[in-house]
């Protein structure tokens, strides 16, 4: 996938194209702005008009000794990075414009069987949770507990499938009757930066979730490819890869109970109320904020423990996207 020209899509943005093409069925995979339609005498089919696709970026923001945004680097005093995004559409979905420059190549449907296990892992699932399943272009839907993915047979390879559906079910974990993550319960904006901690939490669980079906790292190309689409927002928060990895070790125990030493167990909602504790001294509140300090960083110890093998899968992955670029 790739814009009209020489540049091609990657990582997040080559994602976002796929599942735009395969929702509606375009065969080319050739993408560019509303701006550049326009400028080259075209127009957006009227029924195309709200059918388009999201592209995203990651972009230096320089700010002055005030706090102002300059575009001057060399008066910069701080630098930070703001994820943005934009509308594209597939050349099908204009009209007015010589293509014949641009070939659409013949792509071929391949039929694929489906896998026993994984089917039966996410049947489990489904069943337990009510998650409802819709086919479509790939998403959660909270606000209608409804996930949203494409066929089998809409995919080059099994795996990809399978990826992507563990994705959106990952994303379904975090509802407030599951494990109450904020990337779900407050519907935070496309491209925010808690928007993309959820999505690598999201990620990060369907590769577990590949991993513990036999699949090997290594063919995780497009869950690698999609995380390094999120690196740069990663570099301003460092300890975000270990808050999402212990997020996504949760979630992953809700998928796959049968695939890990101490299941996901669900709470009984009606579960007596402890009686409040009587006030104690400043002395003891100070005590009681140590042991929780400690407790906490004994429970951040083990998480990092139990996620040494993932992470470790994740720096190989890392290592030959470096490599290869």
């Amino acid at each position: 996938m790739q814009a009209l020209g020489k540049r091609r899509y990657t990582a997040v943005n080559k994602l976002l194209t796929q599942s735009h093409m395969m929702e509606h069925n375009f065969k080319s995979p050739y993408y560019l702005t509303r701006k550049k339609i326009f400028e080259m005498g075209g127009s957006i089919k009227e029924s195309h008009n709200k059918n388009y696709c999201l592209a995203v970026g990651v972009f230096p923001v320089f700010k002055d000794e005030n706090g102002k945004i300059t575009k001057d680097e060399s008066k910069a005093k701080t630098k930070t990075r703001a994820v943005r995004y934009w509308y594209i559409y597939n050349i099908e979905q204009t009209e007015g414009l010589d293509l014949s420059r641009w070939p659409t190549p013949k792509m071929e449907r391949v039929k694929h069987d489906p896998i026993v296990e994984i089917e039966a892992i996410l049947k489990r699932y489904l069943d337990w949770s009510g998650v409802k399943v819709e086919r479509g272009k790939p998403s959660f839907w909270p606000s209608k507990d409804l996930i949203k993915v494409l066929g089998l047979d809409d995919y080059k390879k099994v795996f990809n499938y399978y990826l992507t559906y563990f994705h959106e079910v990952g994303h379904s974990t975090g509802t407030e009757s599951r494990l109450n993550r904020k990337g779900i319960t407050k519907g935070y904006k496309f491209g925010s930066k808690e928007y993309g901690y959820e999505e690598l939490v999201a990620e990060l669980t369907a590769a577990m979730c590949m991993t513990a079906v036999g699949f090997d790292p290594k063919d995780m190309d497009n869950s690698a490819a999609y995380i390094k689409g999120w690196l740069k927002v990663l570099e301003s928060n460092p300890d975000w890869i270990i808050k999402a990895s212990y997020e996504a070790e949760k979630a992953f125990a809700m998928i796959c109970p049968d695939h890990v030493d101490a299941p996901y167990t669900p709470k009984d909602k009606e579960e007596t109320k402890k009686p409040k504790a009587k006030k104690k001294t400043a002395k003891k509140k100070t005590a009681k904020k140590t042991a929780k300090k400690k407790t906490s960083t004994a429970d951040l110890d083990k998480a990092l423990a139990d996620l040494q093998k993932q992470m470790e899968d994740l720096l190989k992955i890392k290592e030959e996207i470096t490599a290869n670029h």
